[in-house]
């Protein structure tokens, strides 16, 4: 199972054919409708609208269904991670964290059932830097150019 953390664990093809896949749904996303059913779960405990709204309009997108369990209207405030998450991963596919603290994405991920894709903590923000690279890709055909990401609290530096 892969969770989507941070990059640290992929190797450069890896990312280079989730970029690739990526460009591919979204040339024919009109008839991948009924390609991805899913159910995922999008735990966020930091405030967040492009981020929760990009997920839940593409997983729609692709046909799979979503839902968005806010942080503070749950037990994991008050409950352990480990615990919570067990139950979320048995019922969701996939779930998307978008946590304060990088231990807590980690810790997610650790007791999950489930691949965690990070929605953005405090250490890293995958899936922004995924949809950057799509997008230069697309430009430039190719993502092997030298690219400074600076971000809130977080610079990531990639070169091909």
């Amino acid at each position: 199972m892969n969770h989507f953390i941070n990059f640290k664990d992929f190797n450069p093809d890896y990312l280079e054919g989730i970029i690739d896949q990526a460009l591919e749904l979204n040339i024919t996303r009109t008839n991948t409708r009924a390609r991805w059913k899913v159910k995922t779960c999008i735990c966020f405990s930091r405030n967040s609208t492009r981020t929760a709204l990009s997920f839940a309009f593409g997983i729609t997108a692709l046909g799979g269904q979503y839902i968005i369990q806010n942080w503070a209207d749950s037990n994991f405030p008050v409950g352990e991670i480990q615990d919570e998450v067990r139950y979320v991963s048995r019922q969701a596919d996939i779930i998307i964290a978008r946590l304060k603290t990088n231990d807590d994405v980690n810790l997610m991920a650790k007791y999950s059932f489930v691949p965690v894709i990070n929605g953005c903590c405090n250490k890293y923000h995958p899936s922004q830097i995924i949809a950057d690279l799509v997008t230069i890709k697309e430009i430039f055909g190719s993502v092997k150019i030298k690219l400074l990401y600076i971000g809130s609290k977080t610079m990531y530096k990639l070169s091909g």
